[in-house]
């Protein structure tokens, strides 16, 4: 896909090198990395980085590309296997804590670990 393809707000990435340089060279930079796309202008691109296993956007560090060596390449980010396991896996240890509350008629701490589960 190419950079005009995605709009802003979307979190893409890189699975392609860039356009090779005059000596052969591409560039393999943020390959795999997760990207904020903020939009074009001036003849580059612009994004943030993304932290998918915290959902955090690092404003601190923005990303500008030169549009002509950087314009093929990109796809929507997709979440690894292992980081959706890791998500399973805590909220399967929830519903564990809750049958253990529910066993011990802890409604109380039962409601809270619903209340944890209903913003995962």
């Amino acid at each position: 896909m190419t950079i005009n393809d995605f709009k802003k707000g979307d979190i893409i990435v890189r699975v392609e090198p860039a356009a090779p340089y005059s000596s052969g060279v591409c560039d393999r930079s943020y390959i795999g990395e997760p990207i904020v796309f903020l939009g074009t202008a001036n003849g580059c691109m612009y994004g943030e980085f993304y932290e998918p296993d915290t959902w955090i956007v690092n404003s601190d560090m923005s990303l500008r590309l030169p549009i002509d060596c950087f314009s093929d390449g990109w796809d929507y980010y997709e979440t690894p296997p292992a980081s959706r396991n890791s998500r399973e896996s805590v909220v399967d240890d929830f519903r564990k804590m809750m049958q253990e509350a529910l066993s011990k008629e802890d409604y109380e701490l039962l409601n809270e670990f619903k209340n944890v589960l209903d913003g995962i």
